[in-house]
């Protein structure tokens, strides 16, 4: 899950094979879109824009999807001008779902994009993270090497966590 355009179906994709459709504009992803990692489902989920929790555009529909979801991997691509705001507005909208339904799913934050900034930059946003609380990992599609780790921490947590 993540804001339009921060490399949700890209990464989808590349951790499972999958043929999402990818473009440089936000709702690319009009329905969720899913995948198979060594025996659990990916979904997918369209952007979610601010309002989204009461009922703009077709947030409230794709905040039912994540309800479903056992953790969430909260996309935040590294080419935003400020992913902290662009977090808060995501976390605002799953903490309003359903009087807090989604309030205390597990998650973990996925910086993507990582092959647009530079490693001091990437290091400062994980360790942001920490302080914050939040378990945070980085991805480049482009990066072999990430998207395998990234594959091993997403199974990982996910055989983990009930």
């Amino acid at each position: 899950m993540g804001l339009p355009n921060a490399g949700k179906s890209s990464l989808l994709n590349a951790l499972t094979g999958a043929a999402a459709k990818v473009a440089p504009y936000a709702f690319t992803t009009l329905d969720p879109n899913l995948g198979a990692l060594y025996g659990f489902i990916i979904a997918d989920i369209p952007g979610l824009i601010e309002g989204a929790s009461t009922g703009k555009g077709l947030g409230s529909k794709f905040l039912r999807h994540i309800s479903r979801t056992k953790l969430t991997v909260h996309c935040l691509g590294l080419d935003s001008e400020d992913v902290w705001a662009d977090y808060t507005t995501v976390r605002k909208e799953l903490d309003s779902f359903e009087n807090g339904a989604l309030a205390n799913k597990p998650e973990i934050i996925v910086f993507t994009k990582s092959d647009t900034r530079d490693t001091d930059y990437i290091k400062e946003k994980i360790a942001e993270a920490s302080t914050r609380g939040l378990q945070a990992f980085f991805v480049s599609i482009l990066d072999d090497v990430e998207v395998e780790e990234m594959r091993k921490t997403l199974v990982a947590h996910l055989r983990t966590t009930q």
